[in-house]
Protein backbone atom coordinates (compact mmCIF):
# COMPACT_ATOMS: atom_id res chain seq x y z
CA UNK A 1 0.00 0.00 0.00
CA UNK A 2 1.13 3.26 -1.35
CA UNK A 3 0.83 6.34 0.99
CA UNK A 4 0.94 9.81 -0.33
CA UNK A 5 0.91 12.98 2.16
CA UNK A 6 -0.18 16.15 -0.33
CA UNK A 7 1.88 18.74 1.87
CA UNK A 8 0.61 22.11 1.46
CA UNK A 9 2.65 24.22 3.86
CA UNK A 10 4.57 27.53 2.43
CA UNK A 11 8.23 26.65 1.21
CA UNK A 12 9.73 27.56 4.05
CA UNK A 13 7.75 25.75 6.66
CA UNK A 14 8.00 22.37 8.39
CA UNK A 15 11.36 21.27 6.29
CA UNK A 16 11.91 19.05 9.77
CA UNK A 17 8.56 18.08 9.62
CA UNK A 18 9.04 16.57 6.11
CA UNK A 19 12.50 15.04 6.75
CA UNK A 20 10.65 13.11 9.35
CA UNK A 21 7.76 11.85 7.30
CA UNK A 22 9.73 10.88 4.51
CA UNK A 23 11.88 8.78 7.32
CA UNK A 24 8.03 6.76 7.97
CA UNK A 25 7.92 5.14 3.89
CA UNK A 26 5.10 8.18 3.45
CA UNK A 27 5.60 9.78 -0.33
CA UNK A 28 5.27 13.27 -0.08
CA UNK A 29 3.52 15.49 -2.79
CA UNK A 30 4.90 19.10 -2.47
CA UNK A 31 1.98 21.57 -3.09
CA UNK A 32 2.82 24.84 -1.41
CA UNK A 33 -0.66 27.21 -1.59
CA UNK A 34 0.37 30.58 0.12
CA UNK A 35 3.72 32.47 0.32
CA UNK A 36 4.10 35.46 2.40
CA UNK A 37 4.91 39.68 1.94
CA UNK A 38 6.11 41.73 4.56
CA UNK A 39 3.69 44.87 4.47
CA UNK A 40 4.99 47.42 7.70
CA UNK A 41 2.89 50.36 6.35
CA UNK A 42 0.89 49.83 9.93
CA UNK A 43 4.22 49.57 11.85
CA UNK A 44 5.31 52.70 10.27
CA UNK A 45 2.07 54.37 11.41
CA UNK A 46 1.91 53.01 14.93
CA UNK A 47 3.72 55.84 17.48
CA UNK A 48 3.80 53.85 20.53
CA UNK A 49 5.13 50.59 20.31
CA UNK A 50 7.53 50.58 23.29
CA UNK A 51 4.14 51.13 25.62
CA UNK A 52 2.83 47.20 25.63
CA UNK A 53 2.35 45.06 28.08
CA UNK A 54 1.90 42.34 25.78
CA UNK A 55 3.38 41.30 21.92
CA UNK A 56 1.34 38.45 20.91
CA UNK A 57 3.07 36.80 17.73
CA UNK A 58 0.60 33.84 16.25
CA UNK A 59 2.96 33.12 13.68
CA UNK A 60 6.50 32.99 13.05
CA UNK A 61 6.61 34.84 9.42
CA UNK A 62 4.94 37.43 12.01
CA UNK A 63 7.87 37.41 14.33
CA UNK A 64 10.23 37.59 11.08
CA UNK A 65 8.40 40.73 9.31
CA UNK A 66 8.52 42.90 12.89
CA UNK A 67 11.99 41.73 13.49
CA UNK A 68 13.02 42.61 10.14
CA UNK A 69 11.75 45.87 10.46
CA UNK A 70 13.01 47.05 13.69
CA UNK A 71 16.40 45.64 12.48
CA UNK A 72 16.74 47.03 9.32
CA UNK A 73 15.40 50.42 10.80
CA UNK A 74 17.96 50.47 13.51
CA UNK A 75 15.15 50.09 16.33
CA UNK A 76 16.41 48.37 19.50
CA UNK A 77 13.58 46.51 20.44
CA UNK A 78 14.69 45.13 23.84
CA UNK A 79 11.53 46.31 25.02
CA UNK A 80 10.30 42.69 23.79
CA UNK A 81 11.86 40.88 26.63
CA UNK A 82 9.80 39.33 29.14
CA UNK A 83 6.91 40.70 26.76
CA UNK A 84 6.76 38.46 23.75
CA UNK A 85 4.16 35.59 23.31
CA UNK A 86 4.69 32.87 20.86
CA UNK A 87 2.15 30.61 19.57
CA UNK A 88 4.27 27.66 20.23
CA UNK A 89 7.38 26.17 20.40
CA UNK A 90 8.85 26.93 16.69
CA UNK A 91 7.78 30.68 17.23
CA UNK A 92 9.51 30.58 20.64
CA UNK A 93 12.27 28.89 18.90
CA UNK A 94 12.58 32.34 16.37
CA UNK A 95 12.23 34.90 18.98
CA UNK A 96 15.04 33.01 20.86
CA UNK A 97 16.58 33.06 17.28
CA UNK A 98 16.40 37.17 17.52
CA UNK A 99 17.81 36.98 21.13
CA UNK A 100 14.78 37.80 22.62
CA UNK A 101 14.82 37.37 26.08
CA UNK A 102 12.32 35.13 28.29
CA UNK A 103 9.51 34.71 25.57
CA UNK A 104 6.25 33.09 26.98
CA UNK A 105 4.57 30.18 25.19
CA UNK A 106 2.09 26.81 25.35
CA UNK A 107 4.05 24.14 26.13
CA UNK A 108 1.99 21.80 24.88
CA UNK A 109 -0.11 22.98 21.17
CA UNK A 110 0.46 25.35 18.83
CA UNK A 111 -3.35 26.82 18.24
CA UNK A 112 -4.65 29.52 19.27
CA UNK A 113 -6.68 27.80 21.69
CA UNK A 114 -3.29 26.67 23.17
CA UNK A 115 -2.15 30.01 23.36
CA UNK A 116 -4.98 31.73 25.15
CA UNK A 117 -4.78 29.29 28.01
CA UNK A 118 -1.58 30.86 29.29
CA UNK A 119 -1.89 32.11 32.92
CA UNK A 120 -1.46 35.38 31.37
CA UNK A 121 -4.61 35.35 30.11
CA UNK A 122 -6.40 34.81 32.95
CA UNK A 123 -5.99 38.49 34.39
CA UNK A 124 -5.43 40.40 31.29
CA UNK A 125 -8.02 43.16 31.73
CA UNK A 126 -7.22 46.65 30.73
CA UNK A 127 -3.59 45.31 29.81
CA UNK A 128 -2.21 46.55 26.54
CA UNK A 129 -1.84 43.89 24.55
CA UNK A 130 -1.08 44.23 20.62
CA UNK A 131 -1.82 41.20 18.46
CA UNK A 132 0.86 41.49 15.15
CA UNK A 133 -0.68 38.87 12.45
CA UNK A 134 -0.91 38.57 8.91
CA UNK A 135 -4.03 39.80 7.02
CA UNK A 136 -6.30 36.86 7.34
CA UNK A 137 -8.20 37.54 10.58
CA UNK A 138 -7.41 35.87 14.16
CA UNK A 139 -11.38 36.50 15.40
CA UNK A 140 -10.35 33.82 18.06
CA UNK A 141 -7.60 36.04 19.27
CA UNK A 142 -9.74 38.48 19.17
CA UNK A 143 -12.90 37.94 20.50
CA UNK A 144 -10.95 36.74 23.59
CA UNK A 145 -9.05 39.93 24.29
CA UNK A 146 -11.86 41.80 23.91
CA UNK A 147 -14.18 39.67 25.83
CA UNK A 148 -12.09 39.81 28.63
CA UNK A 149 -11.62 43.64 28.12
CA UNK A 150 -7.85 43.86 27.12
CA UNK A 151 -6.79 47.36 26.12
CA UNK A 152 -6.60 45.41 22.28
CA UNK A 153 -4.67 46.98 19.31
CA UNK A 154 -4.91 44.41 16.06
CA UNK A 155 -1.91 45.10 13.82
CA UNK A 156 -1.19 43.94 10.41
CA UNK A 157 2.72 42.73 9.14
CA UNK A 158 2.29 40.29 6.39
CA UNK A 159 -0.03 39.93 3.43
CA UNK A 160 -0.77 36.47 2.64
CA UNK A 161 -1.01 35.36 -0.78
CA UNK A 162 -1.62 32.39 -3.47
CA UNK A 163 1.77 30.24 -4.02
CA UNK A 164 2.75 31.41 -7.39
CA UNK A 165 3.27 28.12 -8.40
CA UNK A 166 0.48 26.67 -6.87
CA UNK A 167 -2.28 26.39 -9.95
CA UNK A 168 0.79 24.12 -12.02
CA UNK A 169 1.10 21.69 -8.82
CA UNK A 170 -2.23 21.56 -8.53
CA UNK A 171 -1.35 19.37 -11.47
CA UNK A 172 0.20 16.54 -9.78
CA UNK A 173 -3.19 15.69 -8.13
CA UNK A 174 -4.16 14.43 -12.11
CA UNK A 175 -1.39 11.84 -11.52
CA UNK A 176 -2.19 10.26 -8.00
CA UNK A 177 -4.09 6.59 -8.30
CA UNK A 178 -7.05 6.71 -6.33
CA UNK A 179 -6.11 3.26 -4.97
CA UNK A 180 -3.39 4.52 -2.92
CA UNK A 181 -4.15 6.23 0.53
CA UNK A 182 -4.20 9.80 -0.07
CA UNK A 183 -3.75 12.01 2.51
CA UNK A 184 -3.90 16.11 2.62
CA UNK A 185 -2.45 18.41 4.99
CA UNK A 186 -4.06 21.39 6.07
CA UNK A 187 -2.41 23.47 8.96
CA UNK A 188 -4.04 27.05 8.13
CA UNK A 189 -7.61 28.42 6.82
CA UNK A 190 -5.44 30.66 4.25
CA UNK A 191 -3.74 27.47 2.72
CA UNK A 192 -7.77 25.46 2.64
CA UNK A 193 -8.98 28.69 0.73
CA UNK A 194 -6.02 28.45 -1.94
CA UNK A 195 -6.13 25.08 -2.42
CA UNK A 196 -10.11 24.81 -3.09
CA UNK A 197 -9.85 27.90 -4.81
CA UNK A 198 -7.49 26.47 -7.19
CA UNK A 199 -8.54 22.73 -7.79
CA UNK A 200 -12.20 24.11 -8.13
CA UNK A 201 -10.55 26.29 -10.97
CA UNK A 202 -7.87 23.65 -12.40
CA UNK A 203 -9.01 20.25 -12.35
CA UNK A 204 -12.11 18.29 -13.83
CA UNK A 205 -14.84 17.69 -11.87
CA UNK A 206 -14.30 13.60 -11.63
CA UNK A 207 -11.47 14.56 -10.04
CA UNK A 208 -12.88 17.12 -7.53
CA UNK A 209 -15.09 14.83 -6.66
CA UNK A 210 -12.59 12.39 -5.61
CA UNK A 211 -10.46 14.93 -3.43
CA UNK A 212 -13.47 14.97 -1.29
CA UNK A 213 -12.93 11.90 -0.33
CA UNK A 214 -9.12 11.81 0.46
CA UNK A 215 -8.17 11.65 3.90
CA UNK A 216 -7.83 15.19 5.62
CA UNK A 217 -5.12 15.84 8.50
CA UNK A 218 -5.75 19.27 10.55
CA UNK A 219 -3.90 20.37 14.16
CA UNK A 220 -6.99 21.88 15.62
CA UNK A 221 -10.81 21.60 16.21
CA UNK A 222 -11.01 24.68 14.43
CA UNK A 223 -9.81 23.78 11.29
CA UNK A 224 -11.58 20.27 11.90
CA UNK A 225 -14.96 22.06 11.54
CA UNK A 226 -13.79 24.30 8.50
CA UNK A 227 -13.03 21.33 6.41
CA UNK A 228 -16.22 19.71 7.51
CA UNK A 229 -17.90 22.45 5.96
CA UNK A 230 -15.85 22.33 3.09
CA UNK A 231 -17.38 19.12 1.74
CA UNK A 232 -14.31 17.14 2.92
CA UNK A 233 -15.85 13.35 4.98
CA UNK A 234 -12.48 11.91 6.32
CA UNK A 235 -10.92 13.91 8.92
CA UNK A 236 -7.78 12.80 11.14
CA UNK A 237 -7.62 15.41 14.14
CA UNK A 238 -3.90 15.50 15.25
CA UNK A 239 -5.31 18.46 17.97
CA UNK A 240 -1.77 19.85 18.04
CA UNK A 241 0.26 21.50 15.94
CA UNK A 242 3.78 19.88 16.80
CA UNK A 243 5.69 17.54 14.53
CA UNK A 244 5.06 14.46 17.15
CA UNK A 245 1.66 14.96 17.00
CA UNK A 246 1.33 15.26 13.47
CA UNK A 247 3.74 12.31 12.75
CA UNK A 248 1.81 10.25 15.75
CA UNK A 249 -1.72 10.79 13.70
CA UNK A 250 -0.17 9.58 10.44
CA UNK A 251 1.31 6.40 12.13
CA UNK A 252 -2.55 6.05 13.18
CA UNK A 253 -3.99 6.60 9.57
CA UNK A 254 -1.23 3.78 8.48
CA UNK A 255 -2.02 1.12 10.55
CA UNK A 256 -5.99 1.59 10.09
CA UNK A 257 -5.31 1.15 6.02
CA UNK A 258 -2.73 -1.22 6.22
Amino acid sequence: MIFNLIYTRPKDRGTNLLINIQNYDINIIDIPCIEFQYNFQQLIDLKDITSFDYYIFPSITAIRATLEYFINNNINYSFLNNKSVAIGLSSYKELIFYKIQNPIYPEKGGASEDLLKLDIFNNIKNKKVILLRGDVSRKYINNYLIKKQALFTDLITYNIIKSNSLDHDILKLQSINNNNVNIILFTSISIIDSFIESYMQILDSKLINLLKNFIILVPSDRLEKYVKSKGFCQIYNSKNMTDSAIISKLHEIKKYFK
